[in-house]
């Protein structure tokens, strides 16, 4: 290992990047090209994802991510560094693991409790009631109880998930349901995949209703140091997916509502809150927090000027980093796969048209993948796609 950190500078933090999908690989080409030294470390499952194709940063593979062989990695590792998770699931790892940490390695991250709470939708929405944030009406279900119960009272359609992120392939990120009947027999479906959910009345509006506001909060003073606004395009899956393309917006209210949820939580660090504005009444009601890495978009808000994980790694290291606040921008982001699949869901729906959808990108300049100056990962998806079609 130590020969391979050669190249850098010995007296450099190194940020050490955990996991290479979309938001990861934004992390590592903005600290790259802030002139940060990067270490990237994927499991050897993922060892052919196009997103290692970058030219950025040196590669380590372990048998799982995250667990006792990053432990065991970071307790190996040479050089100072600053960690970059990029999945709830590790954020939620490495903060009950936090004192095993070897002290050479910096952590951004608050206290275990504030984690927990803003990770779990259950205790965020509990959260939110005491402090007087607008959220859509909800209630906490379990697996085995009356879903018609648990709904009753509400207006439909009805909204539905998991109160915290989890990774299963049979299991969406959010269910709609239009009616009771239609929500019974989704319950008896999902319900014997998980066991802990939330349902809520899905507020009315498209993708475009959706807003998000990126931060970087300072862990001595509780500072705000970044602030992005912006508002999806479009998602997938439509309605109530993850983000498929999405623009910046001049929305100075929302930089005070994020920046008071999350300090009222005693955070610090890297977060985020998404929200739904209601066409209705024009309020916005929060959907939820990302906390403790960057989000799934996060490259729109480095695109604009807004680079959260160079302010971060600058705070971590104690180098002073000037507060940047974005009021709207020039640049739009796309994940091209999924918004051509959003796209083509909208137009079997006589929901959008060819050339709707070609204005609706006008101002997209930064992806998920391609980069002119760093093409690696979009050129393996190329060359992927062009194998299993000859083969």
């Amino acid at each position: 290992m130590q020969n391979l950190l050669t190249q850098y500078n010995g007296d450099q933090y190194i940020a050490i990047i955990l996991g290479l999908e979309t938001n990861g690989l934004a992390v590592v080409r903005a600290l790259a090209r802030s002139g940060v030294p990067v270490v990237i470390v994927e499991t050897t499952q993922n060892a052919r994802q196009p997103h290692l194709r970058t030219k950025y940063g040196i590669k380590f593979f372990l048998d799982s991510l995250p667990g006792l062989p990053l432990l065991d990695f970071l307790r190996r590792f040479p050089r100072k560094g600053v960690l970059f998770p990029t999945t709830d699931r590790q954020v939620t790892w490495l903060s009950r693991n936090r004192d095993l940490l070897p002290a050479h390695i910096k952590l951004l991250m608050p206290s275990n409790e504030t984690v927990k709470t803003l990770l779990d939708k259950a205790l965020f929405f509990d959260f939110c009631e005491k402090n007087g944030v607008p959220l859509a009406p909800f209630r906490h279900v379990q697996a085995g109880d009356d879903i018609k119960q648990a709904a009753k009272g509400f207006r439909f359609p009805v909204i539905i998930k998991t109160n915290r992120k989890v990774y299963m392939s049979r299991l969406e990120k959010a269910y709609i349901a239009r009616s009771m009947t239609e929500l019974v027999t989704l319950w008896k479906k999902i319900s014997s995949l998980y066991h802990v959910f939330i349902v809520q009345e899905f507020i009315p509006g498209g993708d475009q209703t959706i807003f998000f506001c990126l931060q970087f909060i300072d862990s001595k003073n509780q500072q705000l140091l970044a602030s992005f606004t912006g508002r999806k395009i479009r998602q997938w899956k439509p309605r109530c997916g993850g983000t498929a393309s999405c623009e910046p917006v001049t929305m100075p209210k929302l930089h005070e509502i994020t920046y008071e949820i999350l300090t009222k939580a005693g955070f610090w660090g890297i977060g985020s809150v998404e929200y739904k504005r209601d066409p209705r009444n024009g309020k916005f009601y929060v959907i939820e927090p990302t906390v403790c890495r960057t989000d799934f978009q996060e490259q729109i808000a480095i695109a604009n000027g807004v680079n959260i994980p160079w302010i971060a790694y600058q705070n971590a290291v104690g180098i002073p980093a000037q507060p940047v606040i974005a009021n709207g921008g020039e640049k739009a982001w796309m994940h091209i796969m999924n918004d051509r699949l959003a796209a083509d869901y909208y137009r079997k729906q006589h929901q959008l048209s060819f050339w709707s959808w070609l204005y609706s990108l006008r101002k997209v300049r930064s992806f998920d993948l391609f980069s002119i100056t760093d093409p690696g990962p979009s050129l393996a998806v190329f060359w992927q796609r062009l194998q299993k079609k000859f083969t």
